[in-house]
């Protein structure tokens, strides 16, 4: 079978023909659509008015908000350590200690976004968004 967005159920096929012809016509729906073939499950969270959609597997998603999530936690640690340091709740040694754990985490961490960057940036330039240039 093809990569074409069809099912082999008869009720799947009606529902997902619904959809489409809804979208055609410029009905609103929740943007949300969910069409399965024998190989392969696509998620549309896509609305009418998007004229330009990239497609890329859950798994790079996945890893991406993880990256996310990841140096989201990193930062409000990062943040807490440098209040401490303000606060003078640590003495200086432990404040170079720290300092320097903080520093080669943040770069471990922005070494993994920029990787997971350069994995997008390909389908990104092709679009209307164009050219993502971080450390470019």
């Amino acid at each position: 079978m093809d990569n074409s967005i069809s099912t082999s159920q008869k009720n799947n096929r009606s529902t997902l023909n619904t959809a489409t012809n809804r979208a055609l016509d410029g009905v609103s729906d929740n943007g949300l659509s969910i069409a399965q073939t024998s190989k392969r499950k696509v998620i549309d969270l896509t609305i009418p008015h998007d004229d330009e959609v990239i497609l890329m597997p859950s798994m790079m998603l996945s890893d991406i908000a993880c990256g996310i999530d990841g140096v989201n936690r990193h930062l409000d640690s990062v943040g807490h350590l440098l209040y401490l340091i303000y606060q003078r709740q640590i003495t200086e040694p432990q404040a170079i200690a720290m300092a320097s754990l903080a520093h080669d985490s943040v770069n471990t961490w922005s070494n993994l976004l920029y990787n997971q960057l350069e994995a997008i940036k390909e389908p990104l330039a092709q679009s209307a968004f164009g050219k993502v240039n971080a450390n470019d």
